[in-house]
Parts: C-alpha cells; sequence; structure tokens
C-alpha cells in the first residue's frame, strides 16, 4: 500500500525519459544549450574590450611596474637582451611567446622590453 504523501509527490515529478542501454539512441541524452550564449565569448583571447579605460589602465599598471619592478621572465628578458648574439630576438620572441601565449602578445612584450632597456642604459649615461 503506497502512503498519500508518496502520491502526491510522484505526481508533481515531471515525467522522466527512458535512456535505452543498447542501440542507436543508447545512453544519457544531455540537455541541449543554447549556443547563442557563448558567442560573445569566442575568440576573446587578446582582444581590446569594448569600452577600455585605458589612461585609468595605463597609470594602474605603471604604478605596479614602480613598486614591483619587474616580473622574473621580464627580468630574463633583459638578460638576454644584453647578451644580445646572433640570434637574441629569436630567442626572447620564443622565450616570451611561450610565457605570454600569443604571437602579438610576444613581440609586444620584447618591443617594451627592449625600450625599457634604452630608457635604462640612458638613465645610467645621464648619472
Amino acid at each position: 500500500r503506497i502512503s498519500y504523501r508518496i502520491c502526491i509527490h510522484l505526481e508533481t515529478l515531471a515525467p522522466m525519459k527512458q535512456t535505452i542501454a543498447k542501440g542507436k539512441d543508447r545512453g544519457f541524452k544531455p540537455k541541449q544549450v543554447n549556443k547563442d550564449l557563448f558567442k560573445d565569448f569566442k575568440g576573446k583571447k587578446g582582444k581590446k574590450a569594448k569600452k577600455p579605460n585605458v589612461p585609468r589602465k595605463k597609470l594602474v599598471k605603471s604604478l605596479i611596474e614602480e613598486v614591483i619592478g619587474l616580473v622574473p621572465y621580464e627580468k630574463r628578458i633583459l638578460d638576454m637582451i644584453k647578451i644580445g648574439g646572433p640570434n637574441s630576438e629569436k630567442r626572447i620572441y620564443k622565450f616570451s611567446k611561450k610565457r605570454l601565449g600569443t604571437h602579438k602578445r610576444a613581440i609586444n612584450k620584447r618591443a617594451a622590453m627592449k625600450e625599457l632597456y634604452v630608457k635604462m642604459r640612458a638613465k645610467s649615461a645621464n648619472i
């Protein structure tokens, strides 16, 4: 005999589709996801935001750089620039690409580090 409470509870549950163990439609059927939700996130890596607050962002980055200094991999890139050599450009690029992930970021980082090195040399020459 089934109690009254259990009967009400069973009626409120939605009917479940039964999965088949064999055949073409076997296994658990997942819920279909609305793919329109993911269109905004497609290909976002390395892209600029729609409305970047550039002056504030630059200020914050420069402040952090002043207080903390360079990250260890950036120091290593500076050492590579100081040492130089025939393949230094390529070595710096490969190293920064491995650390940063994309071609464009690696090239930008290499250019930024070279600029920083030039500034450091100019500063030391003036002293």
